[in-house]
């Protein structure tokens, strides 16, 4: 069945008809061009200035007037956005989206159009909820020469409607991509003597120096080239060949580009810069070693700004993404101006790109394509509510858009330095939110959290006026310091083929702790980070602080990877249960040890001494045989000497006083005291007579002890005695619900033990029975999930049913990109509270590392980030990092 073209949307929103004369074109009679009023809150026209409350005019699908201003022209058809803001269009300067993965046999294909390839009945729901609503076409990446690009927007009435750009430019890929292209083969039919089988013919080029020799010869006229390059040499030989052969240049990708800026500047050069960031997606690389292809960063982009380069930004490839505003805005957050990040997914690449008269900013004469936010473009939680191209509405964002919800269902130191933190807005995560808070740092600890104390002689202060003071993060899954070897064999390997899978001592002990790209990630404001392997044993909690990582717990958990079924579950039982011995084995040793002789008790055992009366010279020998049971004293009493027989007595123990009476031969009271543990001294009275008794006890037999024998102590065990004894948590990664189940099980169930699950892919599902298994979570930058094309938020889904959520990053220095991670969900929907406690105290406590990092508190460790404003705003940037109280980075 033939596919039929996307329908267009609607108009749900218009308005009443006006029909007050505004002084503006009167609307057209019957058989005439209506016009549509766009009546908006704020107008971002990227060409010029900002306009808030103004209207945008539009008839036949361009836009004739934008203005302040709110009147309307007669009998205009209204479309209501007073609470919305409205920008351009977003142009994707660079996509695959022209069958993506194929590219032509032939190293050199200038014929081939990627207009070809584009299927204009697929559906573009994807870029269309980011608002791109202008796409270049790329004909493929992996041959020297691909062909010729296009631009299309991703909605319209026709085909022929929605092509800007059928050709642009010849594409060209410099660098390890295109080398070693496959041998062409080419079999002659039919076969025979004059006409004999041939082997395959040899494609270059097969070196770097071979590529240009290769263009060279394909006879390349004088055009537009589409150079995609990566490192500093490839990019100066692009310009070069470029003005060689008389043709403009632009640059894709462009890594290098900040170390040539000047260059690309002064031939007027114009770069698709990559800044190699796919939020939502763990980030592997290894920034801080050397590899044969140079790898973006964001603030790359700053630097091409600050240097005057014309530049737009790339999307990452992966075709799931859809939030280019969100990657201009983690842009500003790296150091560019709000103004131009917007520019460089609006009206930038559509200048480079040859088709800025029609689409990249909100002007007269332009397409009336229009993306429609709920808030500023760099805002926290700012989402495309709805977009036009041409006039028409192509997408609005309903709420079953968002499955979330459904997918949940089934006092100051004296002589110590003190740093003062004053006049920020300061987000305790446990405290509460103080509007302009006072903070005082001393020997590595926050010493007072406020707003009125006075400030102590001497103290050191940081104005946080404008600012925003939050606890330092904590990364919950790091490999951050596990490089490479630098061989060129190396430097081929994946980059996160460095981190060891298994560790059976601490991971702490694996890295240097003065690597350099521990600050790094500390610029970023994570300031702690859980190292940990790729699949099972011991984590460490490193602290970044300034020169040189420190050490916070060597031991701090243990990682395990768990399957589904019955196999699974013994895999994870197996262990554990050699562990449970392990460490029973040692808790009864360290007992043993740690036992005393059973104290004795005051009263009872053999007492021998003397008494004396006044009336006899000599003393006279007795025996006591004592027993007490509560305060009740029984026994006999007997003077060996005289040949007496053992007299019954019977009295009480209170208050560190014997007294007891004997009844034969004689009525007698006896009352003593204790003079040391076995030393009883006192009285005793027989009617009128008098006297004194003191006495000792007789050493009780020692029991034989029975020897213990202390257990063969095991490394690759030791963490499980930590384990068991509740001081670590068991990290465990399971990735769908059957695994889940078995770790609740293992952990949970037959043990008790502490348990953060990690790496499930069906956390949005998972909930009930980690929540009912009392079990925290641990989300990865694979948190969106979709389903039948909605999107399903598992950091929300979890934290809205009470289960305990913290971030991990996976990544090395992908670490950096934590804050960017939070960023991203509270973008997609969860609460920025959640984030925060997510980054901060819920990691804390996981590692029951809370009484030290995690919050803003009294006697917390002085790990602090300053922000610019609000810190999941993508757009925020971070101004100061403080670790122990000492300030180890500030921004510029």
């Amino acid at each position: 069945m033939r596919r039929r073209p996307v329908l267009l949307l609607a108009l749900a929103t218009l308005g009443t008809v006006q029909s007050f004369d505004s002084g503006l074109p009167a609307l057209a009679q019957d058989g005439e061009s209506r016009i549509t009023v766009v009546r908006a809150g704020r107008i971002h026209t990227v060409s010029g200035a900002v306009i808030d409350h103004g209207i945008i005019v539009i008839r036949d699908g361009k836009i004739i007037d934008v203005r302040a201003g709110l009147e309307i022209p007669r009998g205009a058809t209204v479309i209501e956005a007073d609470n919305e803001v409205v920008i351009p269009g977003l142009v994707d300067a660079h996509t695959p989206v022209s069958e993506p993965g194929r590219d032509s046999d032939e190293t050199i294909a200038p014929d081939v159009r990627a207009i070809d390839g584009y299927d204009f009945y697929a559906s573009n729901w994807k870029q269309l909820a980011g608002g791109v609503t202008t796409a270049y076409l790329s004909p493929g990446s992996k041959r020297l020469l691909s062909g010729q690009g296009a631009v299309v927007k991703t909605a319209g009435k026709s085909p022929e409607a929605r092509i800007l750009a059928a050709r642009l430019g010849l594409r060209v890929t410099l660098g390890e991509q295109s080398k070693n292209p496959p041998p062409l083969y080419t079999p002659p039919i039919p076969a025979s003597a004059d006409r004999p089988i041939l082997p395959a013919k040899r494609q270059y080029p097969a070196s770097r120096m071979g590529e240009f020799a290769a263009l060279r010869r394909a006879g390349l006229k004088p055009g537009l080239l589409v150079v995609q390059a990566h490192n500093e040499d490839d990019l100066v030989k692009a310009v070069l060949f470029a003005q060689e052969i008389g043709s403009t240049l632009v640059l894709v990708d462009a890594e290098d580009a900040p170390k040539v800026a000047d260059l690309l500047v002064e031939r007027k050069v114009p770069v698709l810069f990559n800044p190699a960031y796919t939020p939502g997606r763990r980030d592997v690389t290894d920034a801080s070693r050397p590899v044969l292809e140079a790898t973006g960063s964001l603030e790359g982009a700053a630097t091409l700004a600050k240097a005057g380069v014309k530049f737009a930004l790339l999307p990452p490839e992966d075709p799931s993404f859809r939030d280019l505003l969100f990657l201009a805005a983690a842009a500003v957050r790296s150091g560019l101006s709000e103004k131009d990040a917007l520019q460089a997914v609006t009206l930038a690449p559509a200048e480079i790109l040859g088709v800025a008269d029609r689409v990249g900013s909100v002007a007269k004469g332009r397409d009336a394509d229009l993306v429609f936010l709920t808030a500023e473009p760099f805002a926290p939680g700012a989402a495309v509510r709805r977009v036009m191209v041409n006039g028409d509405f192509v997408f609005e964002r309903k709420e079953a858009d968002v499955q979330t919800y459904r997918a949940i269902r089934d006092s100051s130191g004296k002589g110590r330095e003190v740093l003062a933190v004053k006049g920020g807005r300061v987000l305790t995560v446990t405290q509460g939110v103080l509007p302009e808070g006072l903070l005082f740092l001393e020997g590595g600890k926050i010493s007072y959290v406020g707003r009125g104390r006075p400030l102590p002689p001497g103290a050191k202060v940081i104005d946080a006026t404008g600012l925003t003071v939050v606890p330092g993060f904590i990364d919950l899954g790091s490999h951050l310091g596990f490089h490479l070897d630098r061989t060129d064999q190396g430097l081929r390997r994946p980059r996160v083929s460095g981190v060891p899978g298994v560790t059976t001592i601490a991971p702490s002990t694996l890295v240097q702790l003065d690597d350099p790209a521990f600050r790094a990630v500390a610029a970023a404001g994570v300031t702690s980070i859980l190292l940990s392997p790729e699949t099972s044993g011991v984590c460490s909690v490193l602290k970044l602080a300034g020169g040189k990582a420190v050490v916070a717990r060597d031991v701090a958990a243990l990682k395990f990877t768990a399957g589904g079924g019955t196999a699974g579950y013994q895999a994870l039982k197996d262990p554990l249960a050699a562990g449970r011995k392990y460490h029973d084995d040692w808790e009864a040793y360290e007992r043993q040890k740690r036992e005393p002789v059973s104290a004795r008790d005051p009263i009872n055992g053999t007492w021998k001494g003397a008494m004396e009366s006044p009336d006899q010279p000599q003393k006279m020998e007795v025996v006591l045989e004592l027993k007490l049971d509560g305060t009740k004293v029984t026994g006999t009493i007997q003077a060996p000497a005289v040949g007496g027989t053992a007299e019954a007595i019977e009295g009480s123990f209170e208050n560190g006083e014997l007294k007891f009476e004997q009844a034969r031969p004689a009525k007698v009271e006896y009352a003593l005291k204790h003079q040391a543990p076995d030393h009883l001294k006192g009285t005793w009275a027989a009617g009128p007579r008098k006297g004194t008794l003191e006495c000792r006890r007789e050493p009780a037999p020692v029991a034989s002890k029975p020897e213990v024998k202390e257990p063969k102590k095991d490394e690759a065990m030791e963490a499980y005695r930590k384990l068991f004894a509740k001081e670590i948590p068991a990290i465990v990664v399971a990735r769908d619900l059957p695994s889940i189940e078995n770790a609740a099980k293992a952990f949970r169930g037959d043990h008790g033990l502490e348990m953060i699950i990690a790496g499930a892919d069906d956390a949005a599902y998972a909930g009930d029975v980690v929540f009912s298994r009392n079990a925290s979570l641990a989300v990865g930058p694979e948190f969106l999930r979709e389903r039948k094309g909605a999107r399903i938020n598992a950091a929300e889904a979890a934290a809205s049913q009470g289960v305990t959520v913290a971030f991990a990053s996976g990544g090395a220095t992908g670490s950096a990109r934590l804050p960017l991670l939070a960023a991203y969900a509270v973008r997609n929907g969860l609460e920025p509270f959640d984030a925060l406690k997510a980054l901060s105290v819920n990691p804390a406590r996981m590692l029951k590392l809370d009484g030290r990092i995690g919050s803003i508190e009294r006697g917390r460790d002085a790990d602090l980030v300053l922000f610019t404003g609000d810190p999941f705003a993508p757009s925020s940037r971070v101004k100061v990092v403080i670790v122990d109280g000492k300030v180890v980075y500030e921004a510029p």
